[in-house]
């Protein structure tokens, strides 16, 4: 009695206390519960391009991804920090049950504050998206649902194929290809074919396998023989393929042509427009595996503009740039920025890494307000504009040697130059320069590294031939050459048609006995792309 006359005093006492630590108590534990999170989130259909802004979001964010097999790997640059878990299953063959992907995704959200459920399309259009999110409900797990463009819809759109149309069609159904596999067969799903085969448009996802025994139900049921029909396989990658027919001969033409899984079947009246809106299959480089060898820094660029065009970018960063041994050299040229009459560059690594590191001097661009700028083509001077700053010279021809010519031409005699560069740059322009008089500082900004890329990486690239490469410097050319010229492939990557940028890239690449095909008069990433889109129309 005596223990609880002197708790009870002080609890009575101290209610307003108490009650404000169970306050914050509530809110530590409710941030707790919200700060870990499991999110279900769809990757669209395959192409990048059609990740939503939620997904993205999410895949920076995570620690950890449970994937399928059947998303693309390129989404995986959103989130190089996050551990990768494959969760897929591939045909009739599940890696994981769907009861333990449960249950490692419940054990997971324990451990980490911001888990990623990644599946392919949306994860509740047949996705099973249901099943897992209930596992988590049950299990008091926190979750959230983010909605992926549905391969329902994105696919046909990539085949010109608009689901509804006033004219033929004002609904749709989506409909599952196969049910559950039975001793490694798949089969058609239990569903009302008197009713599907009335509805104007039919949606067929998985749809292979069982493509010949849907087909015969539906006419079973009433369904046209001659209703137009499609299959489309690898829907929204440049690897897509599209099939027209009819209900009757689609799936002999699916036998023919070797239609495999992924693969999306459209039936109705809306099929006959496919044919004349087929967008993405008739884009100037659709299916065209092209090769990009800038350092990894840049790739993303080209390889972006390659697949709007409708090719597959394969990236093989043949230059790691990396900061140099020491600023010391720099930053005393810095200091005395204001003694110089002009700045010149000859590559966009060279702004960026200068740029950068005036900046961390405590440098602002007002320290070039004296200072002419000379830059070496079109794209180091957009760079250069883009910072707000003025360029004062660029050379009709894109080269350092001509860069070089058109200083001599401005009497710089006496004058001093700094000139932030690779660290084992082109020598020509430098020999001009001092020839000329100039009071020359070479200071070094970054250096050009060869990669190192093994064996099992280069085999997955080039499991298929490149149908083109692309070399934007004789530095790209030569180290690409150094990593393959003692494997396999090198005989045949050297009857692989290359474009080039620049007369010295040019000479380097048939020197390295590979075929040059062509090289664009300007010496621009878009006069490349320019040529090599009329290189290919003409094939």
């Amino acid at each position: 009695m005596k223990r609880s006359g002197e708790v009870i005093p002080t609890l009575h006492a101290s209610r307003f206390t108490l009650h404000r630590h169970a306050s914050r108590f509530t809110n530590v534990l409710r941030q707790s519960r919200a700060s870990r999170l499991v999110s279900l989130v769809g990757s669209g259909p395959g192409d990048p391009g059609l990740l939503t802004l939620r997904a993205k979001q999410r895949l920076e964010e995570a620690e950890i991804v449970f994937y399928d097999h059947l998303v693309n790997p390129e989404i995986f640059r959103f989130c190089p920090q996050a551990r990768l878990v494959d969760v897929g299953k591939r045909g009739y063959r599940e890696q994981f049950p769907q009861a333990e992907i449960a249950k490692r995704l419940i054990r997971a959200a324990r451990r980490y504050r911001r888990v990623l459920r990644l599946k392919g399309g949306d994860p509740f259009i047949f996705g099973r998206g249901g099943e897992e999110a209930e596992a988590l409900s049950r299990a008091g797990v926190p979750f959230e649902i983010v909605p992926g463009v549905t391969s329902a819809i994105a696919v046909p759109a990539y085949a010109g194929i608009p689901l509804t149309d006033r004219r033929f069609a004002s609904s749709v159904s989506f409909v599952t290809g196969h049910s559950e596999a039975r001793k490694g067969r798949e089969t058609a799903p239990p569903l009302d074919w008197a009713a599907l085969a009335k509805q104007p448009t039919l949606v067929f996802l998985m749809a292979v396998q069982t493509l010949a025994e849907n087909c015969k139900k539906l006419m079973a049921h009433g369904k046209n023989p001659a209703t137009p029909a499609a299959l489309i396989e690898w829907g929204t990658y440049p690897r897509q393929r599209s099939l027209f027919g009819t209900l009757k001969t689609l799936p002999a033409l699916a036998q023919k042509e070797k239609f495999s899984p992924p693969a999306v079947a459209v039936i109705g009246k809306v099929v006959k427009l496919g044919r004349s809106l087929r967008w993405f299959e008739s884009l100037p480089l659709f299916g065209r595996r092209i090769l990009v060898t800038r350092a990894a820094e840049q790739a993303s660029e080209l390889s972006r503009r390659f697949a709007e065009l409708g090719a597959e970018p394969v990236e093989l960063p043949s230059l790691a740039i990396r900061e140099p041994r020491s600023w010391q050299k720099v930053d005393r040229a810095i200091r005395r920025l204001g003694d110089y009459d002009w700045l010149i560059f000859t590559s966009l690594h060279g702004v960026d890494f200068f740029m950068q590191r005036l900046r961390s001097r405590g440098k602002n661009f007002r320290a070039l307000a004296q200072v002419r700028i000379a830059a070496v083509g079109p794209m180091t001077a957009r760079r250069l504009e883009a910072l707000g700053l003025g360029v004062d010279l660029v050379p009709r021809e894109h080269t350092s040697a001509a860069l070089g010519r058109l200083l001599r031409k401005k009497k710089i005699q006496g004058q001093k130059i700094l000139f932030p560069r690779a660290e084992r740059g082109r020598e020509e322009i430098v020999r001009m320069l001092r020839t000329a008089g100039a009071g020359l500082d070479v200071v070094t900004v970054y250096r050009s590294l060869r990669p190192r890329i093994a064996a099992r990486q280069i085999s997955a690239l080039f499991a298929r031939l490149p149908d083109a490469l692309t070399f934007a410097s004789a530095a790209t050319a030569e180290n690409f050459a150094a990593m393959l010229r003692r494997t396999s492939y090198w005989r045949s990557l050297k009857e692989v048609p290359a474009f080039v940028i620049g007369p010295v890239t040019r000479k380097t690449v048939r020197r390295l006995g590979l075929k040059v095909a062509a090289m664009p008069r300007s010496y621009t990433l878009e006069s490349l792309i320019d040529v090599i889109c009329r290189h290919f129309s003409r094939c």
